[in-house]
């Protein structure tokens, strides 16, 4: 059987204690190469993240999960809109550029 090599970018939920990288680790059939969250954070953090990506190691899949975030800073005007559609924009190209399959989660708030 195939095993599904994939990298997590994400926020607090990729990191977190019995969060879904958690069960994905405990899954036999994916292989997690690196899991490049940081916890509370916003998607300006995708382009630094992607920095320490090991390319070394291939992934088929990268899960992000970074713009889940903003609002909260986007309710007091200290975040713009705009940040998050460039940093997702630099994910699709990292994509594209390693023929990696981006898988984006969209989670609650």
């Amino acid at each position: 059987m195939h095993e599904l090599n994939i990298k997590i970018l994400g926020t607090s939920n990729g990191i977190i204690k019995g969060g879904y990288a958690a069960h994905l680790l405990e899954n036999a059939r994916v292989n997690v190469l690196q899991n490049l969250s940081i916890g509370s954070s916003h998607p300006t953090v995708i382009a630094h993240a992607l920095e320490r990506s090991d390319l070394s190691q291939r992934e088929e899949f990268l899960l992000l999960d970074v713009c889940v975030n903003e609002q909260r800073a986007m309710s007091k005007n200290r975040y713009e809109q705009s940040i998050s559609v460039s940093m997702f924009r630099h994910f699709l190209s990292y994509c594209s550029e390693n023929g990696v399959t981006p898988v984006v989660l969209l989670l609650p708030v």
